[in-house]
């Protein structure tokens, strides 16, 4: 009987040695939280994105999420607002501001407490869930701001992660400045002043330039590689076998950015063998990175081997760098449009947006290997835009620069700093100041003349005599007014 009531006895410990460690793992919960924001803007309805991810590795069920902001700011709206079933990651919204909730069961308070061990909340170990929230941030608010998430697991425990916003700070405006108006006194005879003066720009000043359609630094005689069967034409030396027809076709050169811009048209050639890149390119050469977006429709009505590709290079690695043997994905430098579908005709069309860094190269090919009897593909790029950010500098549309020698009298300096598209004045800052140049007062109003005047001729065996050179005494007038 001693036996019987030892072994009993330390079976029941090994019991509550087990419900003592699933206790304690299931106090885990594991969960991360980010924003997809850094920063807030006071005075004006802010829409917020989260994530929670994680939910523990020990299996415990989460029955609430609560986002908490900061208590003066309002919640208006948040989302989703899922049907909160076991399991299903969707949990039911509720929102009392400043906190919104996801629960399995919205019969209770919205706030942070577990519904019990029911081992069914709405999460379990889910993937990532995305939280929107539109709030409401007072004007005045300033400084760091904290934003609370709550994780509550079926055994109670609450697992708490806060993340901190910064009060987003406006650029400087950009502002042009010039300096005040200049006065000068000259000293006897002179008759000019050398002035240096400085105009400079404060706050971020920068334009936005866009160009639209074939043209500028994607103008077709820009091209500056073109692959075997290209036809000459529309800007593009002959190269290589021209095949039946033109392969590469610019239309209406110079529209507008409308439905009707320009028009690149690309075909695939005959190329027995190599699966080769066949197409055009541009060095940009551009200053500043630049977005190029267009958009494209791929054309393929019977069997062929093809795909539609676009590169976007640098000097050490582009189209033409392998001069015409560029098959295959040398560098793996093409990104394909359009899958390779052997024997399925396609049609079909997408919007791109590339970004090019500095000095960038852009290419569009047909990545082609046409076989006798098969017919080529046709691409159509329509709409195609450049746009890059370039710094907005000063340029003087009146007056003298810096440095110049400045009359007598006075010269009205203006520069001007465009940060508008072309041609809109209005977009502008401007500002204009004055070099006034004083001539010598009270100058004498008689001649004395040097008795004898000593020359030495330059290498033409001639001197210019000038005033200066012949009266004495003084103080005179500006000595280009004598004869």
């Amino acid at each position: 009987m001693k036996r019987r009531i030892i072994t009993s006895l330390k079976s029941l410990l090994a019991g509550v040695l087990v419900l003592s460690a699933m206790t304690a793992a299931h106090a885990q919960l594991g969960l991360g939280f980010t924003s997809g924001q850094t920063t807030y803007v006071a005075g004006q309805v802010n829409n917020f994105t989260f994530t929670v991810t994680g939910g523990g590795s020990t299996g415990q069920w989460i029955d609430r999420v609560s986002i908490t902001v900061p208590a003066a700011w309002t919640v208006n709206s948040a989302g989703p607002n899922g049907n909160g079933g076991c399991a299903t990651n969707s949990g039911l919204l509720q929102v009392c501001s400043p906190t919104a909730s996801w629960t399995k069961n919205v019969n209770v308070p919205c706030g942070t407490g577990a519904f019990g061990a029911t081992f069914c909340g709405w999460w379990q170990n889910g993937a990532a869930q995305n939280y929107t929230m539109a709030v409401n941030v007072p004007a005045g608010t300033t400084g760091p701001q904290t934003i609370t998430m709550q994780g509550t697991g079926e055994s109670g425990t609450i697992q708490t992660i806060t993340v901190t916003l910064t009060a987003f700070v406006p650029p400087a405006p950009c502002v042009l400045v010039c300096p005040g108006n200049l006065n000068y006194n000259l000293d006897p005879g002179a008759c000019t002043q050398v002035v240096n003066y400085d105009v400079f720009t404060t706050g971020v000043c920068q334009i936005v330039q866009q160009t639209c359609g074939f043209v500028g630094v994607l103008a077709p005689a820009e091209v500056d590689f073109w692959q075997v069967g290209l036809a000459a034409g529309n800007g593009l030396p002959p190269q290589g076998n021209s095949g039946s027809g033109p392969h590469v076709l610019f239309d209406d050169a110079g529209a507008a950015c409308a439905a009707t811009a320009d028009r690149l048209t690309l075909r695939s050639v005959l190329q027995v063998g190599g699966f080769c890149h066949n197409g055009v390119e541009w060095d940009l050469n551009n200053a500043a990175p630049t977005t190029v977006q267009f958009d494209w429709n791929y054309n393929q009505p019977v069997s062929s081997w093809d795909q539609f590709a676009v590169g976007i290079g640098t000097d050490a690695n582009h189209f033409g760098i392998n001069n015409n043997n560029f098959c295959g994905n040398p560098f793996g430098y093409w990104q394909f449009l359009t899958p390779l579908l052997i024997g399925v005709p396609q049609n079909l069309s997408g919007t791109f947006v590339a970004n090019i860094p500095a000095n960038g190269w852009l290419s569009f090919s047909a990545s082609t290997q046409v076989q006798t009897g098969q017919q080529p593909a046709t691409i159509t790029i329509t709409n195609i835009t450049s746009t890059q950010i370039v710094p907005a500098v000063p340029v003087q549309y009146s007056g003298l620069p810096s440095g110049s020698e400045f009359p007598i009298g006075t010269t009205t300096n203006c520069y001007r700093v465009d940060l508008a598209p072309a041609n809109n004045p209005a977009g502008d800052l401007t500002c204009c100041f004055n070099v006034n140049v004083v001539e010598f007062p009270n100058p004498i109003a008689s001649l004395v003349c040097n008795d004898l005047v000593y020359v030495s001729l330059d290498e033409d065996c001639s001197y210019c005599l000038g005033a200066d050179g012949v009266l004495e005494g003084g103080p005179y007038h500006c000595y280009d007014d004598y004869i």
